[in-house]
């Protein structure tokens, strides 16, 4: 009889340690992507809600954008004391533009921001450098 009590109670604990653990640490990775995540701005392109019996509905957004490669790897700046010719000025002009690459993700979003935002609707996102499929909205 004991020993179904305790198997009882550890049935019990350890699902309820997890649940536990992952409200208080949500990102197991340790990346904070509100602070830490690179910025990029995003299209909504589909919305779709899940109906769960017992935890109520979970809302989605599928969002489309395009990677930052300048905000991942920013260059060093170099200051030069030296003076420069003209073809060092001209050179120096020069744009030097990069495109990221194209991504596709998922987002889970609370309620409030499902309704607030329609397909098409341009949102602020914060994505994982060196990840960009770990993407949230931004604040």
């Amino acid at each position: 009889m004991k020993m179904k009590a305790a198997k009882y109670s550890t049935t019990i604990l350890i699902p309820a340690l997890m649940i536990f653990l992952i409200t208080i640490f949500p990102s197991c990775n340790g990346v904070d992507l509100q602070k830490d995540g690179i910025p990029a701005s995003g299209t909504v392109i589909g919305k779709r809600d899940v109906y769960r019996k017992r935890s109520g509905t979970d809302y989605y957004i599928t969002v489309n954008f395009f990677t930052q490669p300048d905000a991942e790897n920013p260059k060093p700046k170099v200051k030069s004391d030296s003076p420069k010719t003209v073809d060092e000025i001209i050179e120096g002009l020069t744009i030097d533009v990069k495109f990221g690459d194209y991504q596709t993700a998922e987002i889970q979003v609370d309620g409030a921001t499902y309704v607030k935002l329609s397909e098409g609707d341009e949102v602020p996102l914060r994505y994982e450098k060196g990840n960009p499929s770990n993407v949230i909205v931004a604040e």
